[in-house]
């Protein structure tokens, strides 16, 4: 009886799995059979050489996503992303004076992840 039971319990489960994604190298994500691909690398405006403060305001479209994650200057930080023109705007802190490297990334509603843009 507890074997019958067991077997129902695992059985119940299995079938409220949703379809895989898996998981490549570099973030990017595989879509199941029929899901819309995942958004474009997002387009970003370009950064001055020499900042005034140890702040940037970040800004770029992402036409088709739901947020994007920036990376390279200390905590990755992410914003959403406007669904009515897909721009974004996102408040990027540096700690100290360098040069940094900013890895931005776009996610679709659905979780699938971009190829990043990178900019410096």
């Amino acid at each position: 009886m507890t074997r019958l039971v067991a077997l129902a319990v695992m059985g119940a489960a299995a079938a409220g799995c949703g379809d895989p994604t898996v998981d490549r190298p570099g973030g990017g994500q595989d879509a199941p059979d029929g899901a819309a691909p995942g958004p474009v690398a997002p387009q970003v405006a370009p950064v001055p050489e020499r900042l005034a403060s140890s702040a940037l305001g970040l800004r770029g479209r992402a036409p088709g996503a739901a947020r994007v994650f920036v990376r390279g200057a200390g905590n990755p930080m992410n914003a959403a992303v406007l669904p009515t023109d897909g721009s974004f705007c996102v408040g990027v802190e540096f700690s100290t004076p360098a040069t940094y490297t900013l890895e931005v990334t776009a996610q679709s509603i659905e979780g699938q992840l971009s190829p990043p843009r990178s900019c410096s």
